[in-house]
């Protein structure tokens, strides 16, 4: 059973420290305009907290060593903020609902992901994901601000959808950022010392611009969808390419690639506009059309 079940509207739930050892979720609210405010769910069989309700708000949270998901939220709108949430054998925090905000959560040492967003237009600013398989994990559409992934499994940001992701830091996770949607944007973001590639945009029409990409095991800045527009960036000292690049019709221009194991700028895509690029000291070449 649940420890805590509301379905009713207008829930405000407070201070409540012992949601613990259920065997379905700490908390479950499927009602509109709860409120669940600092509280602590632990060891239940289920997940920490599962909310359904359109426009939940769950801010001042602890869930840990939860059998699924630390933070579960299905409904529309939800707002979850300030939150730890850790050691889940699930996700830190997943989100199917649309339209959610999670802003300032640390989600560390889950067994899935850290923050996984299924529903579409999600923005995840000033959060933290370490030790996690991926960091933040997306399949719909969502924007991360001003965020932290480092030493995750596999991806820092593995976004199968369209995603936007400025001003974050993403360092020392087996890959970076893995873009898979069509116009993702990455910029003004620190990407460094993981062990593959810095960032593998896949879909189509990415953007990608004023990024430092350095350090990484692989090729810095790796471009694969037609249409990529790939400017100002600094890729240094990686090892592969600083940038490598089969997009069609890319725009590859004023990048910066120097001491870089391979190339410096590398493009074998058909039509493509190489403007403005500076490379010095790489290993194979500077700059070279395939």
């Amino acid at each position: 059973m649940n420890g805590i079940h509301s379905s009713g509207k207008n829930l405000y739930l407070s201070y409540v420290k012992n949601a613990t050892n259920n065997t379905l979720s700490g908390i479950n609210s499927t009602g509109i305009n709860a409120r669940i405010l600092d509280v602590t769910v632990n060891l239940n069989r289920g997940n920490g907290i599962y909310s359904s309700g359109y426009n939940t708000t769950i801010a001042y949270f602890e869930a840990v060593n939860n059998r699924g998901n630390g933070l579960w939220i299905s409904g529309g709108r939800s707002y979850i903020v300030e939150g730890n949430t850790t050691s889940n054998r699930q996700n830190g925090v997943r989100v199917n609902g649309p339209d959610a905000i999670v802003r300032s959560v640390n989600a560390t040492d889950n067994t899935a992901s850290g923050i996984a967003i299924y529903g579409k237009n999600a923005i995840i600013y000033n959060c933290t994901s370490m030790r996690n398989t991926d960091g933040v994990y997306g399949i719909a559409s969502f924007r991360m601000i001003l965020s932290r992934t480092s030493a995750n499994r596999n991806c820092g940001v593995n976004a199968k959808g369209t995603a936007t992701i400025e001003q974050c830091t993403v360092y020392g996770n087996r890959y970076g950022i893995y873009a898979g949607g069509a116009n993702s944007v990455i910029y003004s973001s620190s990407i460094s010392s993981n062990r593959g590639y810095g960032v593998y945009a896949a879909g189509s029409s990415a953007t990608i611009y004023r990024n430092t990409v350095q350090s990484n095991g692989g090729d810095g800045i790796t471009a694969r969808g037609s249409y990529a527009k790939i400017y100002y960036n600094t890729a240094n000292r990686n090892r592969g390419s600083g940038i490598s690049s089969s997009s069609y019709r890319a725009v590859i221009a004023y990048n910066r690639a120097s001491y870089n194991s391979y190339y410096g700028i590398y493009s074998s895509g058909k039509k493509t506009t190489l403007a403005k690029n500076s490379a010095a000291g790489n290993r194979k070449r500077n700059i070279r059309r395939g």
